[in-house]
């Protein structure tokens, strides 16, 4: 797999950002979320790629509307549905994705300031230490109206700063935020097709990707707003309010399998971030498998405690310490000081390291 490194050395053009954003029944949103993004102020190119996935709407239409009028807009429409059939159009779109830097926008988020891709951009060139960058996010619901009750399922860091490449997966992000370096032109079609067949959300991979090769920033400023719509098929969070809790426990933790599989591939052996993950929440009694489902997951070797490696075992006597502890303090800190070690915790190191395998857990 590609270093931080490497993308520097084989990328050393001005700043360029191809927008890549995604469409399947969009009709409603799609005006507002094209606007967000021409209405950007920047000091350098910015070229957009609109895939869309056979819609059955007028989605198609106001792609093809939109890319006559601006001819920095590419459009690709698809007469047959890729993701109904089980296949990926990434490989389509990818040799499309040219600039420097690719910022996401699914076509029923937008964006709401017209500086975010400048100062994304002006960050990661002032920061060669970084690889990403992303910010809050405003929950909208489908009339693009402030959603109060998605807060609360909408909650990013607090402290804005950058976060360390050691962190696994702790970060919740909104993908309509997230400006990357363009690692993807540097992978080979072996690492992408490799990508393309893991299972899960697609946002949680490119994540766990990033902060394996550098920081990520987070900016505590709203750039974009997140569309959470819960009474249409076609929306992922509706998808998602249909499973009870534990079938939501069950699919992330495929995910995460699919996760730490990719981890392996890309970066080395990190499997014992698997057995923390599987086993800490059978701990928590989060969930219990089925035979199944332990098997469909390839995580057998995590329940044969003869294959867990010894110097996993120690560990748990810690995580058992850490939530006595976690608890203790919880009852005797005022708010505000609780919340300054929020901020802070992140930038040390071997914190951000156990906070990546517990918390998100």
């Amino acid at each position: 797999m590609i270093t931080l490194k490497e993308i520097h050395e084989r990328d050393k053009r001005p700043p360029s950002v191809t927008v890549y954003m995604t469409c399947y029944n969009h009709e409603k949103y799609l005006d507002e979320a094209i606007r967000g993004v021409l209405m950007q102020k920047t000091n350098f190119p910015v070229n957009i790629v609109i895939h869309d996935d056979a819609s059955t709407d007028r989605s198609a239409e106001i792609i093809r509307r939109y890319a006559s009028e601006n001819p920095n807009i590419t459009a690709i429409i698809e007469e047959t549905n890729y993701y109904q059939n089980g296949k990926s159009f990434f490989p389509k779109v990818l040799p499309y994705l040219m600039g420097k830097y690719i910022a996401y926008c699914e076509c029923d988020d937008f964006w709401i300031d017209e500086n975010k891709l400048q100062i994304q951009v002006d960050y990661l060139e002032a920061n060669p230490d970084c690889i990403a960058v992303y910010s809050n996010t405003l929950p909208v619901n489908k009339y693009s109206q402030y959603d109060e009750a998605s807060r609360a399922t909408w909650n990013p860091k607090t402290g804005e700063g950058d976060y360390p490449s050691n962190i696994l997966t702790g970060l919740i992000h909104q993908l309509a935020s997230l400006v990357i370096r363009n690692f993807w032109r540097l992978m080979t079609s072996e690492d992408i097709d490799f990508y393309i067949k893991l299972r899960g959300v697609g946002d949680q991979r490119i994540l766990a990707i990033l902060l394996r090769l550098g920081k990520v920033h987070y900016f505590a400023q709203e750039f974009a707003a997140y569309r959470h719509v819960i009474d249409s098929k076609d929306s992922w969070s509706s998808k998602l309010a249909k499973m009870g809790e534990y079938e939501r426990l069950q699919e992330s933790t495929l995910w995460m399998s699919e996760v730490y599989r990719m981890l392996d591939h890309f970066f080395g052996k990190v499997h014992y971030y698997k057995y923390f993950f599987v086993l800490l929440r059978e701990l928590k009694g989060h969930i219990k498998f089925h035979g199944s489902v332990i098997k469909d997951a390839k995580l057998n070797e995590c329940y044969n405690l003869s294959n867990i490696p010894l110097y996993i075992w120690p560990a748990f006597a810690g995580y058992a310490t850490y939530r006595v502890a976690r608890k203790i303090i919880k009852a005797i800190l005022p708010e505000r000081v609780l919340t300054m070690i929020r901020k802070m915790k992140y930038n040390c190191s071997l914190f951000s390291v156990l906070c990546s395998l517990f918390s998100v857990l």
